[in-house]
């Protein structure tokens, strides 16, 4: 146990255990120190989603440290400088605990902080919600605060007690057909006049794009999608915001799953296999397994709340008539024209024809982006590659135009842009905006073989913020081994722990130039074998530290040798999985 308290790679699992196992007290001494790094590592990129869960567990769980934990976790939760994907793993972790201290600091999180993520922790379990419900009755919380989607989640709450309580705290909610109807015909002489666009927009912001996506607003569909919604009447507008069970397509049913935890989800059910079910809702999308749920209820309404039409006659006269505007033909613009030229530089591979993106509805969809010099992109990263993961299940979407994927990029539609480009005159100032845009806003990206090297001279913060160094040369093609060194991250699952390939062997994060000083630390999955002009290791997969974006770097790839081995493509199915979020 000692050793294992030791080594990083078990330090946080190991004091779980020790913490629990060592009734006798042999261990104190040694279980100490190691609370005490954890607990300074607490709020930083350092641990796995695993490690941050088994760290807060032990913490909490050992007497010396628990209420510094708390402390420390709630400080970090209320500060708003912590990184959103720290912020959520130790909210995870605090979930998982069913005690009266994490109700308590995740009801005083959310009452200083508003915090979507911690609501969506704490609707989750039965405790949680009524804890909320009785700060909301106790003035500590106002029903504003909340706003009428999460008004309306607690209102119908799968747990009977949560739904009773949120009743009598926060008030029943317009229930019969004809009190709907007559709340329609008392709004609609209003709603039919010009309204304020621009406020419009606003309130569509603010309320509705948690869970719709229109033109530029919005980050994910979790009801229906909104294209063309605008030349719809007003009246069937109003009826769909104020009484949105009234016609209910079976594939936005809200169901209500409970789990072996005693933890309770509502959302849509977007996909599922013998495996489990992905569930989406306003939080996002969560993967149940199928072994932990223990019930599962149809509810047969939407999802989307009721009690919009609180929002009075003039904001909903302005949320239609930003809706309708979209059925008016828009003014012709000259689009914006960058006459740099988009090919030919030494050796580049001649720009193929522009293929119009289409994804797939309920995949992970996956943004390629290739082209360049040395290398058969359409045939090995366009083809093989995207064969693999279509196989794999996900959508895939594959370009060499720059303007192309800076627009895909900007969209935010693709969950993973998968980068094997060196192209020259790749690096506009839209393409850069809307790739860093893309990691700002927590999207995977994986940069694969060229996308490795250091490219673009005029722009080093993509390799310092998102490759994490870079290659300035390689090996000739020539068999290596490449080594698994953390074996247990779900990037090397299923991958053998050493196999070989016959490829050009990058020389990734080595000399003669230093790796620049704000370049972003890297943790290495596998490395290959010592290099022929270095004689040593050099990272092969990695990940990137990135304070929203899930980066991976992935050097082989050169041809055919490695694009159909099938060491490889387990790789790359596990990687771009990783990087969109699924575990």
């Amino acid at each position: 146990m000692r050793t294992l308290l030791n080594r990083p790679e078990t330090t946080a699992a190991a004091l779980a255990l020790a913490v629990t196992w060592d009734t006798s007290g042999k261990l104190v001494a040694d279980i100490k120190p190691v609370a005490k790094r954890l607990l300074s590592e607490l709020g930083t990129g350092v641990w796995t989603p695993s490690q941050r869960a088994a760290a807060v567990n032990a913490l909490l769980a050992f007497p010396d440290t628990r209420d510094a934990a708390l402390t420390k976790i709630g400080a970090v939760l209320t500060n708003p400088q912590s990184p959103l994907p720290i912020q959520k793993a130790l909210l995870q972790a605090v979930g998982q605990l069913n005690d009266r201290a994490a109700s308590r600091l995740l009801i005083d999180t959310f009452v200083k902080t508003k915090s979507a993520p911690a609501f969506e922790v704490i609707i989750q379990r039965e405790e949680f919600s009524l804890a909320l419900l009785k700060a909301l009755e106790s003035n500590r919380l106002t029903p504003a605060a909340l706003g009428p989607a999460n008004i309306d989640r607690l209102r119908r709450h799968p747990v009977r007690a949560v739904n009773r309580l949120a009743a009598s705290v926060l008030g029943a909610s317009i229930e019969t057909s004809a009190e709907k109807d007559a709340l329609i015909a008392q709004l609609l002489p209003a709603v039919q006049k010009p309204g304020n666009i621009a406020n419009g927009r606003q309130l569509f912001t603010a309320a509705c794009a948690i869970c719709h996506k229109f033109g530029d607003v919005g980050q994910i569909d979790v009801g229906p999608p909104l294209a063309g919604i605008g030349s719809h009447g007003a009246e069937e507008l109003l009826q769909a915001i104020v009484d949105p069970n009234r016609s209910v397509e079976p594939n936005f049913w809200q169901w209500n799953i409970t789990t072996t935890q005693n933890q309770t989800y509502s959302g849509v059910i977007i996909s599922e296999t013998t495996a489990g079910i992905t569930l989406r809702n306003q939080g996002g999308d969560i993967e149940i397994k199928a072994a932990d749920i223990t019930k599962r209820e149809n509810t047969r309404r939407s999802l989307m709340p009721e009690g919009f039409g609180g929002l009075g006659e003039e904001n909903l006269r302005d949320l239609i008539s930003y809706l309708a505007a979209s059925a008016q033909a828009p003014q012709a613009t000259a689009p914006a024209v960058d006459d740099t030229p988009k090919s030919g530089g030494p050796r580049d591979t001649p720009l193929p024809p522009v293929q119009p993106i289409i994804w797939t509805p309920g995949k992970t969809r996956v943004l390629m982006i290739g082209g360049g010099s040395s290398h058969d992109f359409g045939k090995f990263f366009g083809g093989t590659d995207r064969a693999t993961l279509e196989a794999a299940g996900f959508s895939v979407n594959y370009t060499e135009d720059r303007d192309q994927a800076a627009t895909a990029l900007a969209s935010g539609e693709a969950d993973v842009a998968l980068i094997s480009v060196n192209r020259k005159f790749f690096d506009t100032p839209a393409y850069r905006q809307a790739l860093m845009g893309f990691a700002a806003a927590g999207k995977g990206i994986i940069m694969h073989h060229p996308g490795t090297w250091y490219g673009y001279q005029e722009w080093p913060e993509l390799n310092a913020q998102i490759v994490g160094g870079g290659a300035r040369g390689h090996d000739k093609i020539a068999p290596y081994r490449v080594n698994a060194v953390r074996p247990d991250h779900p990037i090397m699952r299923g991958v053998p722990t050493s196999f070989t390939v016959e490829d050009e062997l990058y020389y990734i994060n080595s000399g003669p130039k230093p790796i620049p000083a704000d370049t972003s630390p890297i943790t290495v999955l596998a490395e290959t074998s010592p290099s022929q002009k270095f004689n040593q290791p050099h990272p092969a997969v990695w990940i990137t530290a990135h304070p929203q974006s899930r980066v991976v770097g992935l050097t082989i790839g050169h041809d055919e040798r490695t694009h159909d081995h099938p060491a490889f493509k387990t790789l790359l199915t596990n990687i771009v999985t990783w990087a969109g979020g699924k575990k």
